[in-house]
This record gives structure tokens, C-alpha cells and sequence, in this order.
């Protein structure tokens, strides 16, 4: 793609790609990566998206009488194509899947980049051919940990950018109050100044953020995890860590934690602790891979620990070291057709061996004397060649840890290849209980 936009491949330019983005299942990742390359020289002219709306249509169970979106083989018609009407930006009822956002945010016909941030100074570009961007109302919005603190409009004489054209402009944050220990972001808006056939006046039409300041400094776990003394204790196959108002418990079996309780009130109930987890729901896009994960045992994996340590730090924390070995004690197979239903056969008959996949990870929890938890792990697999749907720990949190507070990318579901729609935040969600105090050191890239 980056070779045949400057014009030298034996085609005819000015190109346009046919189907270049799939849209079906959990898709149009890597977009911006051939947007960056079309709008690189004027030898490309676009592409088209397959396609814009799911083709499925509503059906009722027979028994329950739910209304549901149906495809191939919901009626009982065979043969048929399975799923593979379901490849639009939207669902056949309108509504948007994730990488409509994603579409809508590469697509955007401005572009913004910082010049100096630090002086407030950005860059704006104006990639329209035709049509100043006089239409829209520019505001800018300053976030610290995800928190917008400041908004305010972008002067007037910004708005008629003619068409290719660039200006420069000062946006007037006071850089002298942002907080050593904290993260900002400058957010730049792009708001319809009218209604418009598709949209309400103030519709957020076109937007970028920029990062102002990383936070700096932060203070290590151990500075600031102050408690009593921890005390340890070996009952049978578990250990007890207990401090001022809390107690942990390790599954000395299974390599993890057993039960957390903080003043009365169980966080993890017993044997719902963090384990080794990498297997996801297939999607239409992993037809290629979904059959190996099966077979493999991701979806049924059993913890064993084959050693483990204990010492306590100098700083009281009490640090617990386990080798975890991880495997499934069969094959097994997933079966079904396209219609999107399928089902596991657990071959029991065909038990894993020593050579068979498994996954030997190095854990380290360290307990601070106030209670925090840190996890550290150096996961490794006897296959390096197998690629993984995801690998991670799962736990399970009583329904009362409903809530949580999230800060990071969102609030669209994103992946490494498909987050250019998606801007840092602090946000509430529904599920658990906070996921900064549970993953605290964890580091995603």
C-alpha cells in the first residue's frame, strides 16, 4: 500500500481500493494505517468498506417468543451463509458497532497536531478540497487523569480555514497549574454551528487529543502502603497473610489467591482469585484460529503449583513466589457450522502428556501492610509458535462490587489496531470493583 500511492506501480492512477476494510465481526482495524498512505500523495482516491449495514433481519424464538436479530440458518434454511450477511458498520437495527467510531474519527476532514504544547501552539488542517470549515464552532477542553477541568471556544478567526490550508493557533491553558503526579490531555472539538439533516447544532463532528504532560514522579507502592506488622500463617495447603483490618488467603495448590476479606466484607470469595486465562468467544474473524484454542485446551485450563517461596521485606510487605503450571487435561474439539452455532466435545479418552500445550508462569504477589495487593507475572508457553486470542488473569467479584472507575482508553471497545477513535478518560462502569486498585502495577502498551 505504501509503495503503489506514490505512483509507481504499473496501475491505473488515480486508484481507488475495492473492499479494502471488511467490516464483519469484530473489524476495520489498522484503517488510519491506509488512510496515513492515501493521504500521503494524491495518487489514491479512497476505498470502499464492506459494507455499511448488518443484512440480518428480525425473527421470535419459538419458544420464548424473543424478538432477535436472525441470519443464515436461523430459519432452518440450508445451506446458507451463516453470519456472513452481519458485516456492517451498524447493526440492521441502526445502531453502531464499534468501528463505526473508528471509521468516523480516520474519515474526519480536519487534521490537529501539537507544534509546541507546552506554549499552547497546535496546527490545524483543513483537508477538505472545496468547503471552508466556517460550519463548525471550535472549542478545546484540558483533562487531568481523564477529568476535563477546563473548556473554553477557540477564537472566531480560526473557523474559515479555506480548503488545504493550515493556521496555527494559541490555546490558552495554564500550563503553570498542572500537578506534577498528574496526566493531561488537550481536547479539541469541532461542533456543527447548525442543525443539519444529520445532525443536531453542537454535534461533535470532527475531534483530536493531544497529550500535554505524562505524570511524573509517582510515588512507589511501598512509600505509601504504611500498616502493622503482617503476620503469616501455613494452615494445611493454604496460607494466611493478615494485617490491620483485612486477611488474604493462598491456595498453595493452585498458585493464587484463595479468598481476600477487607473490614468483614469478602472481595474475593473462596477459590474466585485471579488465574491464567487465555481463551475469549470466538468471532467470525478467527475462523483460521478458533479450532487450534479448542484443541489446545485454552478454555479449560487447570492450575498446578509446582513450588513455591515466601520471605518478608525489610518494609514489612510479605512477598509470595509461586511456579504455576497451566494445562488442560484434554483435547477437545468445537463443532458446528456456519450458522453460528457451536458446541465443545471434551475428548477425554486423549489426555494431555508432559509434551502437550501448557503455559508455566512465574507469580509474584507482594502484600503491603495496608492491604494492597501487587501481581507480577513472566508467563511462558512450551509452544511459542501458537498464536494466543488473548492471555491475561480472570477473577470473579460478588455482585455488590458492581461499579468501578476506569481510566484509559474509551469509552469505545478498542483493540491495538483499531484506537484512533478512542480518547483517555476516567470514566464509571459496571462490573467490579475498582480496577486501579486491582491491576495497580499492571502496564498495557
Amino acid at each position: 500500500m505504501r509503495g503503489a500511492v506514490t505512483g509507481k506501480f504499473n496501475i491505473k492512477y488515480p486508484f481507488h481500493i475495492s473492499e479494502y476494510a471488511h467490516s464483519m465481526g469484530n473489524a476495520a482495524g489498522n484503517l488510519v494505517d491506509y488512510w496515513e498512505a492515501i493521504e500521503s500523495t494524491n495518487f489514491f482516491m479512497g476505498g470502499a468498506i464492506w459494507d455499511w449495514i448488518d443484512q440480518s433481519m428480525y425473527y421470535y424464538d419459538k419458544q420464548t417468543g424473543e424478538r432477535f436479530l436472525a441470519y443464515g440458518g436461523d430459519f432452518g434454511d440450508k445451506p446458507n451463509d451463516g453470519t456472513f450477511v452481519n458485516n456492517g458498520l451498524i447493526f440492521a437495527d441502526m445502531k453502531e458497532k464499534p468501528q463505526y467510531y473508528e471509521v468516523k474519527k480516520v474519515y474526519q476532514n480536519v487534521a490537529v497536531k501539537a507544534i509546541d504544547i507546552e506554549k499552547g501552539i497546535i496546527e490545524i488542517f483543513n483537508k477538505n478540497y472545496f468547503i471552508a470549515l466556517e460550519d463548525y464552532e471550535m472549542e478545546w477542553a484540558l483533562y487531568e487523569d481523564g477529568v476535563e477541568i477546563e473548556r473554553s471556544k477557540v477564537a472566531s478567526d480560526a473557523y474559515a480555514i479555506a480548503p488545504r490550508q493550515r493556521i496555527r493557533v494559541r490555546i490558552p491553558y495554564a500550563k503553570e497549574k498542572l500537578k506534577e503526579q498528574s496526566e493531561y490531555f488537550l481536547k479539541i472539538q469541532f461542533l456543527l454551528k447548525e442543525n443539519m439533516f444529520w445532525a443536531a447544532k453542537g454535534y461533535v463532528q470532527m475531534e483530536e487529543q493531544l497529550l500535554v504532560k505524562k505524570a511524573e514522579n509517582l510515588p512507589h507502592i511501598s512509600t505509601v502502603a504504611k500498616g502493622s506488622t503482617l503476620k503469616s500463617e501455613r494452615q494445611g495447603s493454604f496460607q494466611w497473610i493478615k494485617g490491620d483490618n483485612f486477611e488474604m488467603i493462598f491456595d498453595l495448590n493452585q498458585g493464587t489467591s484463595h479468598k481476600l476479606v477487607y473490614g468483614g466484607n469478602a472481595v474475593i470469595r473462596e477459590g474466585e482469585g485471579p488465574k491464567l486465562d487465555a481463551y475469549r468467544a470466538p468471532l467470525d474473524n478467527d475462523n483460521w484460529a478458533y479450532r487450534q484454542w479448542v484443541a489446545k485446551g485454552l478454555h479449560n485450563l487447570k492450575h498446578k503449583a509446582l513450588s513455591h517461596t515466601e520471605f518478608q521485606r525489610k518494609d514489612g510487605a510479605v512477598v509470595l513466589s509461586f511456579v504455576v503450571e497451566s494445562q488442560a487435561p484434554n483435547s477437545a474439539s468445537i463443532l458446528g457450522g456456519t450458522s453460528g452455532k457451536y458446541w465443545i466435545m471434551e475428548h477425554e479418552d486423549k489426555p494431555f502428556g508432559e509434551e502437550d500445550f501448557k503455559f508455566v508462569t512465574n507469580q509474584i504477589w507482594t502484600i503491603y501492610p495496608d492491604g494492597s495487593v501487587e501481581l507480577e507475572s513472566i508467563i511462558t508457553s512450551n509452544d511459542e509458535s501458537f498464536v494466543l486470542p488473548r492471555v491475561g488473569y480472570a477473577l470473579k467479584l460478588p455482585s455488590e462490587y458492581n461499579k468501578y472507575i476506569y481510566y484509559g482508553r474509551g469509552p469505545i471497545n478498542n483493540y491495538a489496531d483499531r484506537k484512533t477513535c478512542t480518547k483517555y478518560r476516567t470514566a464509571p462502569q459496571y462490573c467490579c470493583r475498582s480496577v486501579r486498585q486491582l491491576v495497580e502495577t499492571t502496564k498495557y502498551e
